[in-house]
């Protein structure tokens, strides 16, 4: 709702304006209104078309080449270690020179723009009907992230996830579940998260994550692939610096929403190989709708910003001069929707507690911290909140949940909590962060 409550607002507006208007009995009177009406809405435009000449966005391939650059001379001037600057599409092209068939992931969180991907048969639209996939494709090499100075690569299992295939076959696995943390493709398979815990446990441990999954992503994957799996133990991986905002996206998925509902599925897990034939076509059609082609090395494919990229709806919706004239309105719409997202987490995680009852596993919550809350030049609207950790963590404590708070058991006091990120940088953990983290998970599970 909040996203949408200046759409709300103007509407409102325009309709008290309108029937203002239409029962005004001064005729000059309304003329000028008219008049003036006419020339603000000309006005508008007119801003909006120089606005969109001479101010031109920022183009997010060319800004991500610079942030990579910037980092790499930093870490270059502090540390002394050249690492890669080149693009993960950058990587793929290489790598196929070699005659290495390489894939990008496009994340379930950038089909939400489009509720998902129709059914294609050899290329042909056999139905209207859409489904949104939660996983990659099976089986296939992925580029993985480039944090820790060289890029990691991963094979996908029978699924589309990070993890050794031949865990789906065993008994009582450990289910994972969260986002780019939990999918740890910015470590060797050993070192992320599943291959730490996978060495402590002495079991097979399945992450049923993927990069920019939010809440209410992660739920409708536990209940598509983790719901009929033979498990005692069920770890929740909460991050605090993005799980509040990509829950207001995933928020406006139709397809999403329904996994709130407890019988709603789109019983993905057998359906993997029509799944992937669509799943590859609508990446080949989206390629070649924003002239990615052949000059991929200079392209960012399928971000979330990509899909409304359009010049004409652009001007149409006043976009660049509303942000312009209300980015502190803006701001504040924001924080109100990351407050708001709170009660609707404990709807998804009260959902999650009742699929784990079901299966008389133990469902655990891991709190992780950010590490914009220690970067100084790093200040948006979460951490001006404290994340809302207060509020999270009460839900947690209300809904019975065990926690296991990663903030006050590690990072709290320690004298240098950034040395637990890549370069001590904006990132997720290093390898030596992971072990630690999975440690303490080890140990809170085991004195159960």
């Amino acid at each position: 709702l909040h996203a949408y409550i200046i759409y709300y607002i103007i509407l409102g507006f325009s309709i008290f304006f309108f029937l203002f208007i239409l029962f005004l009995k001064n005729i000059e009177l309304r003329k000028n209104i008219i008049l003036l009406t006419y020339t603000l809405l000309f006005l508008s435009f007119f801003s909006e078309i120089l606005i969109s000449i001479f101010f031109k966005k920022v183009d997010i391939v060319e800004l991500n080449q610079n942030i990579r650059e910037n980092r790499a001379k930093l870490i270059l001037k502090k540390f002394n270690q050249k690492i890669d600057t080149r693009s993960q599409i950058e990587i793929q092209k290489d790598l196929k020179k070699k005659g290495i068939d390489a894939s990008i992931l496009v994340t379930p969180f950038r089909m939400l723009p489009d509720e998902g991907i129709p059914y294609y048969e050899k290329d042909n639209l056999i139905s209207k009907e859409k489904i949104l996939p939660l996983s990659g494709i099976s089986n296939k090499l992925y580029v993985g992230g480039s944090e820790s100075g060289n890029y990691k690569f991963y094979k996908s299992d029978r699924y589309g996830f990070n993890n050794l295939d031949n865990d789906w076959d065993r008994d009582n696995v450990i289910l994972m579940i969260g986002d780019s943390f939990a999918h740890g493709a910015y470590l060797n398979f050993e070192e992320n998260f599943t291959g730490n815990l996978r060495r402590l446990f002495k079991k097979g441990v399945l992450s049923l994550a993927q990069p920019n999954n939010g809440p209410l992503l992660e739920l409708a994957t536990l209940k598509e692939y983790g719901k009929n799996l033979n498990t005692q133990t069920i770890i929740w991986m909460y991050y605090e610096g993005n799980d509040l905002i990509e829950f207001i996206e995933e928020k406006k998925s139709k397809i999403l929403i329904k996994y709130l509902s407890n019988n709603f599925s789109q019983n993905l897990i057998f359906k993997q190989k029509k799944i992937e034939n669509s799943y590859g076509i609508y990446v080949s059609k989206k390629i070649e709708k924003y002239g990615l082609g052949n000059n991929t090395t200079h392209r960012e494919i399928l971000s979330l910003r990509d899909f409304n990229n359009n010049a004409i709806i652009s001007i149409m919706k006043l976009q660049r001069l509303r942000e312009f004239l209300f980015g502190l309105f803006t701001e504040k719409i924001k924080n109100i929707s990351h407050k708001n997202t709170t009660s609707h987490l404990r709807e998804v995680l009260k959902e999650a507690k009742r699929i784990s009852d079901e299966k008389n596993a133990t469902f655990y919550f891991v709190y992780l911290p950010s590490s914009s809350r220690y970067l100084e030049n790093y200040n948006d609207n979460l951490k001006k909140k404290n994340y809302y950790r207060e509020e999270v963590l009460k839900i947690v404590k209300e809904l019975n949940i065990n926690l296991i708070d990663i903030y006050e058991e590690i990072f709290r006091d320690h004298k240098n909590p950034l040395s637990f990120f890549h370069f001590e940088m904006h990132s997720h953990y290093n390898k030596n962060a992971v072990e630690d983290i999975s440690f303490k998970i080890y140990n809170n599970i085991s004195k159960k």
